[in-house]
């Protein structure tokens, strides 16, 4: 990946690969993928899980050796290259030529990446010092570079959109949580609506009732199943204090949680059980052997709740 061009068709190939194995799909199975790809390879901060994009990463890599040619014009890697490929001329102004090897031309593709912050400091009496102007330090960084290239990626398909940009303290936030890994992911796939809710599944025709599992009532979306229903109440019922004091009213999952980070913003964010008490454990337990379905994800939003608002008992690690 350093110094060769890989085949975009092969790269998506590889990215189907990790994305069907991140739904648990296996030999096969055919899974639900809940969330596309670009979303997927969406950085942390911005709502998505940091996937890297083999594309996009291939190409920072071979910007990198672009730059080592501009930068270190001393090193044996220049000297041999430019004998070869360019004697008459610099680096940046090299061409293709008319029978280029394939390692000449892999590394000319990272060229167009290198010149979008490629800047020349300028200074009497001294020759001209390239600068990197995606970073501070002004020397190229294949992070930043990957970043660039998700960034203008993710602006031609959606169009550049400040909401997910005034959610980063959300984000920031959920991910520094003390607690299981596979919580803060439930909780990311809940802000998403990616739940296998009824009504989830009715809008990919898998299920024909909307209604919820549990009190047969209402449609059962995100928000129903870990808030609205009376099950769900009555676990909630064992927290006191301003939990209370919400709507039940029809809503968005989303917006509940944007909510509790809020109202909790300078507490130490780590798990504490002291929360719901033993009692409170007790009857969590005995509600995961008669209704499995709804109170595994409950129990794991409350224990993203119990994070936000007490310490951690040292018994329990990421």
């Amino acid at each position: 990946m350093n110094c060769f061009r890989l085949p975009k068709a092969w790269c998506e190939e590889v990215n189907g690969l990790i994305a069907r194995y991140w739904w648990g799909q296996k030999k096969d199975e055919r899974k639900l993928h809940w969330i596309k790809w670009d979303k997927l390879c969406t950085a942390k901060a911005e709502g998505g899980l940091g996937f890297r994009n083999l594309h996009s990463f291939n190409t920072a890599l071979l910007a990198k050796q672009c730059w080592r040619l501009i930068h270190n014009p001393q090193s044996l890697f220049y000297r041999v290259f430019k004998a070869h490929y360019f004697p008459s001329c610099s680096f940046t102004d090299a061409q293709m030529g008319s029978n280029p090897s394939f390692l000449w031309r892999s590394i000319l593709s990272g060229m167009e990446v290198l010149n979008k912050g490629l800047r020349w400091h300028h200074k009497e009496g001294q020759l001209s010092r390239p600068l990197w102007s995606e970073t501070k330090t002004g020397f190229f960084s294949v992070k930043y570079a990957y970043k660039m290239l998700e960034r203008e990626h993710s602006r031609s398909i959606t169009g550049e959109c400040s909401y997910s940009v005034q959610l980063r303290w959300l984000w920031r936030k959920t991910w520094k949580l003390a607690i299981l890994g596979k919580i803060k992911h439930f909780l990311w796939r809940a802000y998403h609506e990616t739940l296998p809710t009824n009504h989830q599944l009715h809008r990919q025709k898998i299920r024909r009732s909307l209604l919820c599992s549990i009190c047969d009532q209402k449609e059962e979306t995100t928000y129903h199943a870990l808030w609205q229903c009376p099950l769900a109440r009555n676990t909630w019922a064992l927290i006191h204090g301003r939990m209370q004091k919400l709507s039940n009213q029809d809503g968005e999952f989303s917006r509940l949680m944007q909510w509790i980070f809020k109202e909790f913003p300078r507490r130490r964010w780590k798990i504490g059980l002291s929360l719901l008490g033993p009692y409170g454990m007790l009857v969590i337990a005995l509600f995961m052997k008669t209704v499995k379905y709804l109170l595994k994800p409950l129990e794991l939003w409350l224990f993203v709740l119990s994070s936000i608002r007490h310490g951690s008992p040292s018994s329990i690690n990421e």
